[in-house]
C-alpha cells in the first residue's frame, strides 16, 4: 500500500498547455503555460473526437472518443458529461485512447447492467483489455466490472470511490420523487445554492468562466435521469467482495472529499488487496476540472509504469 501527496501550487497546476510557443518569456510563464481557454479546448475536443452510438438492448449509448494508444474508458459521476472531461483527456490524448460515455437512465438498471454498458462500450472499441478511470457514480460500474470481468480491466483508478452508499429514508424518498420530474437539475430550488458552497472556492480564481461551464453542464441535466440512475445506490454493496479485486488500483483523494467520503475512501484502501492512493491539496473534487494538469501527472506514470520526470 502507498500513500503520497501532491502539494503543488494549485494556480501553477491549474494551467493548461499553451496556444503560442512564443508567449514563454519569462521564468513564471515557463512554468506556468498561458492557459488555454475551456471554451478553445471544449470546441477542439467537439472537432477532434469523434462521436459513437452503440445500440444496447432497449436504448442506445453515447460517447466521444479521442487520442491514440492504450484505451482508458473514463466513467464518470452521476452529473458529469464528456465535455466536462475534455481539458483532462487532452492532455491525455496524445499517450492513450480516452473513452468517454454517458449511462443509460433505464429504469431496469442495476450495479451489473451498468457494467454490461461499460463492457458493451470496450467491445465497440475492440478493447480486449483497457485502464479505467471512475468518478463518483462511476466507480458503480468500475467494481462491479472489476468484480464480473476482472481479465477485462488492466489498471483502475477511482476518484471519489464507494463501495456501498447507505440511503436515509430521506433520501430515498426524494429519489421517488425525483423520478416523477423532467425538469432539469437548474430549475431546482436551492441546486445553485449548495453547488456553490460544495465546489466553487476550489475553482482557479483567475478563470471564472470555467466555473460558469460546469454549473451550465450540470444544470443541463434532467431530474428524473439523476434520479434513476442514483435509484442503483439502494442495491449497490460490494464491500465483502472488495478483497476479490486483484488489478491494480489508484485511489484519488482530494481536500475537497469531505468526511463521509473520506471514510468511504479509506475503507477501499483498507480492504483492496493491490492497492495505493495519491492525496492531492487545494484541488477540490472536481479535481479533473479545476486542476486537470495535476491529475494528469498522476495518471500517467501510473498506467504507463513509468517514473514522473520533475
Amino acid at each position: 500500500m502507498k500513500s503520497t501527496q501532491s502539494q503543488q501550487p494549485a494556480e501553477t497546476e491549474a494551467c493548461l498547455p499553451e496556444s503560442s510557443p512564443e508567449n514563454k518569456d519569462s521564468a513564471e510563464q515557463a512554468t506556468c503555460p498561458v492557459p488555454l481557454g475551456w471554451k478553445k479546448v471544449v470546441a477542439t475536443f467537439q472537432k477532434d473526437a469523434t462521436t459513437w452510438n452503440i445500440p444496447f438492448k432497449e436504448t442506445t449509448l453515447t460517447g466521444k472518443t479521442w487520442g491514440t494508444g492504450p484505451v482508458l474508458i473514463i466513467a464518470g459521476s452521476l452529473t458529469s458529461k464528456p465535455n466536462l472531461f475534455s481539458l483532462l483527456v487532452y492532455l491525455l490524448r496524445e499517450e492513450f485512447t480516452c473513452i468517454l460515455y454517458e449511462p443509460s437512465d433505464s429504469q431496469s438498471q442495476t450495479p451489473s447492467s451498468l457494467s454490461e454498458e461499460l463492457i458493451a462500450v470496450a467491445d465497440h472499441h475492440s478493447a480486449s483489455q483497457f485502464h479505467l478511470y471512475a468518478s463518483g457514480f462511476g466507480s458503480v460500474a468500475a467494481l462491479t466490472t472489476a468484480l464480473n470481468h476482472p481479465q477485462r480491466i488492466n489498471k483502475m483508478i477511482l476518484q471519489g470511490g464507494f463501495a456501498h452508499r447507505k440511503l436515509s429514508f430521506v433520501e430515498r424518498f426524494l429519489l421517488f420523487c425525483g423520478r416523477l420530474f423532467p425538469s432539469k437539475l437548474q430549475s431546482l430550488p436551492g441546486f445553485q445554492t449548495i453547488f456553490v458552497e460544495n465546489h466553487r472556492r476550489w475553482f482557479p480564481p483567475f478563470d471564472g468562466s470555467r466555473w460558469e461551464f460546469l454549473s451550465q453542464e450540470v444544470g443541463e441535466h434532467r431530474i428524473k435521469r439523476i434520479a434513476r440512475l442514483a435509484s442503483v445506490l439502494k442495491v449497490f454493496n460490494v464491500k465483502n467482495q472488495l478483497s476479490k479485486i486483484n488489478c491494480q488500483t489508484l485511489l484519488l483523494r482530494t481536500e475537497g472529499d469531505g468526511a463521509v467520503l473520506a471514510d468511504h475512501q479509506q475503507q477501499l484502501l483498507n480492504s483492496m488487496p493491490n492497492v495505493q492512493e495519491e492525496y492531492l491539496q487545494h484541488t477540490g473534487y472536481l479535481t479533473y476540472l479545476t486542476h486537470p494538469h495535476r491529475i494528469a501527472k498522476i495518471i500517467r506514470p501510473f498506467l504507463l509504469d513509468e517514473q514522473e520526470k520533475s
